[in-house]
């Protein structure tokens, strides 16, 4: 059961620990073995939640906006020089040590 919740309450998923369950967070309570759902519902912390209407509005979005075809130029080729000729320091240049 995905609820969303109305308010910051704690509850205890498994019956050992306790959790803090966030406002505006949606949350799957539907494998809860105490009912935790359901009682975030009886008690108004929390209301029913489907995923339904923001699908439908993702997909109107998705109508009134076409994405355009892609325009990002092709990358440019990839240098000869290898990785331990990019670390090593050019020649007649000095190290410091310390």
């Amino acid at each position: 059961m995905l609820v969303r919740m109305l308010s910051t309450r704690p509850g205890s998923p498994d019956g050992r620990m306790t959790k803090q369950y966030q406002h505006g967070e949606v949350y799957d309570l539907s494998g809860e073995p105490g009912m935790l759902g359901a009682v975030f519902l009886s008690l108004g912390w929390a209301e029913r939640f489907s995923p339904e209407p923001l699908l439908e509005t993702m997909r109107e979005q998705a109508s009134v906006a076409p994405i355009a075809p892609e325009t990002t130029p092709a990358p440019a080729p990839l240098s000869s020089m290898t990785i331990a000729q990019a670390l090593t320091p050019p020649s007649g240049s000095r190290t410091r040590r310390r």
